[in-house]
């Protein structure tokens, strides 16, 4: 059986909102999580109160 410490979850937005509320709860909830945000400070944010569950990765929007 697989425990919630072992899964990792995506989640998109979660610089504000919903984004940040639902990557809060579930690392709160024990799961690993994965947050997309755009700005570093952002990813400081969430991070800090996801006690470190949370990663950063970058995104670039393609030229037009």
């Amino acid at each position: 059986m697989t425990t919630s410490s072992e899964k990792l979850v995506v989640v998109t937005g979660a610089s504000t909102g919903m984004g940040a509320a639902t990557a809060r709860e579930l690392a709160r909830r024990g799961l690993r999580v994965l947050a997309g945000v755009r700005r570093d400070r952002d990813a400081d944010a969430i991070r800090a109160v996801t006690r470190g569950c949370c990663t950063r990765w970058s995104t670039t929007r393609a030229s037009r």
